[in-house]
């Protein structure tokens, strides 16, 4: 009798449906495993802008950056080493136009890089014209031509307040398209968004930070310069200005949002 060669065709349909059966067990983890890694990259780089920060306030005797968006403040792209660079082939002797431009690898969390123009969307994606999705607590900024300076709002000299881990300063953010497309001046008035993959741009500025892009959460860096992640309802717990928990009144006892549907299942903080 002679050998068998090869498989038959009954053999080779169970091996595939076995190899198919385990990607399909394997892909989920696999998935998993890269958006924590993700996650993970976006951290060290908010712990890597802490130092840069750091550095910036030492140069600049304890304040922020007053610039409407913290990409147009040269001392700090220099100390990130963020520079632009053109889309435009210029090297081949094309003149360039318009504003359209990328930055480093540090302008971006992993998990957002694409552009909106790009088919990116809300919240894993950035604006062609800013071309970033990290942003700064503007009430950090408030001193020299800034519509906020003199607002009792405002965090003055921010290092030498009592809970400096409750300041938010560099974060996780949606921005809109130009000619408003600054970093975020939030209110604790300010409502949720009504959905949660598509923003009403303009009215409030908690839609930029109010975005499911880690889980239920966005990656934080505070003004005592640690990172962590924030629960989107705990986004109205942090204090972004000086005067948080009051309403435009000054009362204290101002009542907590009402949460959209979307929001309802994530954790409460208050």
């Amino acid at each position: 009798m002679k050998g068998r060669k090869g498989f038959t065709l009954i053999e080779l349909l169970v091996v595939i449906a076995i190899i198919a059966l385990l990607m399909s067990i394997m892909m989920p983890t696999l998935s998993q495993v890269k958006k924590l890694a993700k996650d993970t990259l976006c951290m060290a780089r908010l712990r890597h802008w802490g130092v840069i920060f750091h550095i910036y306030l030492e140069d600049n005797n304890d304040r922020f950056p007053k610039t409407v968006h913290f990409t147009e403040n040269e001392a700090l792209m220099k100390l990130a080493k963020y520079e632009k660079r053109h889309k435009t082939a210029q090297t081949q002797g094309k003149e360039y136009y318009g504003d359209e431009y990328t930055y480093s690898e540090m302008a971006y969390c992993p998990a957002a890089t694409k552009t909106i123009e790009e088919g990116g969307r809300p919240p894993f994606a950035t604006w062609q014209y800013v071309n970033s999705s990290y942003g700064l607590n503007l009430w950090l900024g408030c001193w020299g031509g800034s519509t906020r300076s003199g607002r009792p709002d405002c965090w003055w000299l921010p290092s030498r307040v009592k809970h400096p881990h409750d300041i938010p300063v560099f974060m996780d953010c949606f921005y809109e398209p130009p000619p408003d497309h600054c970093d975020p001046t939030v209110f604790f008035t300010d409502p949720p968004p009504e959905y949660g993959q598509f923003y009403s741009y303009g009215g409030n500025d908690m839609w930029r930070v109010c975005i499911d892009r880690h889980s239920g959460g966005i990656n934080c860096l505070f003004r005592d310069f640690g990172a962590r992640k924030v629960g989107l309802k705990e986004l109205w717990e942090i204090k972004w200005n000086a005067n948080w928990f009051s309403d435009s009144s000054g009362n204290p006892y101002h009542a907590r949002p009402v949460w959209p549907d979307w929001m309802k299942k994530y954790r409460d903080y208050n």
